[in-house]
């Protein structure tokens, strides 16, 4: 239990029990919980911070291939004997353990280090480990300054986040959501009339402007498998749609043809529909090739029949005995045998 702060040693001769689903509480930096036979577990560390540093620290946005370097502050809140360098987390992001100061560091003094966020070396589409692709949108990490304190009770690392937004000045295609699962219809339903719809998104995520080249699905694997051209056919209404399945179970009204531009930064909704007569389950996969790469998104359905009950009953040998149906309002008997209670 806390006293003065800190925390009085309690040995147990055994490990006690917590009790299930009760409410940890919070206090002094801590975490508490109660055991079964009264007494109280803390768990925790120092959480009091040695420096008080610009964090967030946000980069706004950066091309790939290019590279942005801003100033974060650091001021100490305690008297610093030493600080003992970086630990980094993403390497986009880089600092320099030689950017920061030697010998200590009084209270209320500041300092300064610079902090990158390198895009220099990578593509969005790389297809190479010497230039490693790195994808546009949202890029974060935390670095650690570790610190040597001068007085006890405080962490001896210093979180500073870092945050940017990688983009592509080129074209870069991409599909929201990866896989598209529609909702199970009954056959012969109303509900099942006009299918079960759904959408997925395609976005041009670079600046540039983005022409698709190709539309292409299969049943098998994507890198590996078979693919054929989209087909257009008629669907239950008579109106035009774009199949990407063999029997035109899974359908787009809106696709993309071959030749449409996406200007940088624009998207997409497409709607989808999977429909089927015939009860079983169906998937495939859609690909989309442009001058930004290729994307896919995966669709599965299933298709069932109406659902039925069915009466049994044990027959004591382990086994169930199905209760015959009978459509014609009669009324079956069956014989339980006597037995104790």
């Amino acid at each position: 239990m806390p006293v003065n702060g800190n925390l009085t040693k309690i040995n147990l001769p055994f490990s006690p029990a917590v009790s299930k689903f009760q409410r940890p509480g919070f206090g002094n930096g801590r975490l508490y919980i109660s055991t079964s036979n009264g007494n109280i577990l803390a768990y925790g560390s120092p959480v009091a911070q040695p420096l008080d540093c610009t964090s967030p620290v946000s980069f706004g946005s950066v091309a790939i291939g290019s590279t942005k370097t801003v100033t974060i502050t650091c001021t100490a809140n305690i008297p610093i004997t030493t600080l003992t360098g970086f630990t980094l987390g993403k390497s986009i992001f880089q600092v320099s353990n030689s950017s920061l100061p030697t010998g200590s560091i009084k209270e209320g003094a500041s300092f300064s280090f610079p902090g990158t966020f390198n895009l220099t070396n990578y593509n969005p589409n790389a297809g190479s480990t010497s230039s490693p692709e790195a994808t546009p949108g949202i890029q974060t990490t935390s670095i650690s300054i570790g610190t040597v304190n001068g007085v006890a009770g405080y962490s001896s690392s210093q979180p500073v986040t870092f945050t940017g937004v990688s983009i592509s000045s080129v074209p870069f295609i991409e599909m929201n959501p990866l896989q598209v699962v529609f909702d199970s219809i009954v056959v012969g339903s109303a509900a099942a009339e006009t299918g079960s719809s759904s959408t997925f998104i395609l976005t041009n995520a670079g600046l540039g402007p983005m022409t698709i080249t190709g539309l292409a699905w299969t049943n098998g694997a994507v890198t590996t498998g078979v693919q054929f051209n989209v087909t257009t056919i008629k669907d239950a209404q008579n109106v035009s749609v774009t199949a990407f399945d063999a029997n035109g179970y899974f359908t787009a009204s809106n696709m993309p043809t071959v030749g449409t531009v996406l200007q940088g930064g624009t998207s997409i909704t497409v709607e989808v529909n999977f429909d089927s007569s015939i009860p079983a389950s169906y998937f495939t996969a859609l690909i989309i090739y442009s001058d930004g790469g290729e994307a896919y998104t995966l669709f599965t359905g299933t298709a069932s029949t109406s659902p039925y009950a069915v009466l049994s009953y044990s027959n004591s040998e382990g086994g169930w005995t199905t209760i015959p149906d009978c459509p014609d309002g009669c009324t079956n008997e069956i014989a339980f045998a006597d037995s104790l209670v």
